[in-house]
């Protein structure tokens, strides 16, 4: 007879090589089952998406809320900076659209821009043109509407100029003969 030791061995070594697994015994049920040992009960206790969070540090949590907010701070800082760049650009873009009218380089002085009566009852109207196109221009041309009290137009009234260099100024005079013109609008400025 072998001492106990090795008759358990001899039996299990018998069951593995003519049943070919020791689970044979215990049933496919019980194989299945999981077993209440300390890993499954640690596994049981586990947050669904990973091994439990460790407890904060009160402090810890005070100083990421305080970089958060400040943080959160310099963006709106950035946001502001940013939103009133945009509004000085929109002032002044709104600003020189009341001093000049821009037709591609093509520029009118609002401010120059007068209308008197002429002689002849009709409307004269003077102001000033800049060429700021890098390129002198072969003809340039202003054309304005002439209006009557109620805002219709009754005439027109243009002047012209050759040879127009860059950068220079064009001291225009427009005449119309309409004598039924109270107001103007410019209706074109060009140049080529």
């Amino acid at each position: 007879m072998l001492p106990q030791p090795w008759q358990n061995f001899t039996a299990s070594f018998f069951t593995i090589l003519v049943l070919g697994s020791p689970t044979f015994f215990m049933g496919k049920s019980q194989a299945d089952k999981p077993s209440n040992s300390s890993a499954n009960l640690i596994a049981k206790n586990r947050a669904p998406n990973g091994p439990e969070p460790k407890k904060s540090d009160p402090r810890q949590n005070a100083a990421l809320a305080a970089d958060r907010k400040a943080e959160a701070e310099r963006e709106a800082a950035k946001l502001k900076v940013e939103e009133d760049r945009i509004a000085a650009k929109k002032a002044e873009e709104s600003r020189k659209s009341e001093e000049e009218y821009d037709s591609n380089g093509l520029v009118l002085l609002w401010k120059t821009v007068k209308a008197t009566e002429t002689k002849f009852l009709g409307m004269e109207i003077t102001g000033t043109v800049i060429n700021r196109r890098s390129k002198t221009l072969n003809y340039a041309q202003i054309n304005f509407s002439i209006l009557d009290e109620s805002g219709a137009q009754v005439g027109s009234a243009f002047a012209n100029i050759n040879s127009l260099e860059a950068g220079a100024r064009w001291n225009f005079k427009a005449i119309s003969f309409n004598k039924n013109g109270e107001k103007f609008k410019l209706s074109k400025l060009s140049g080529f």
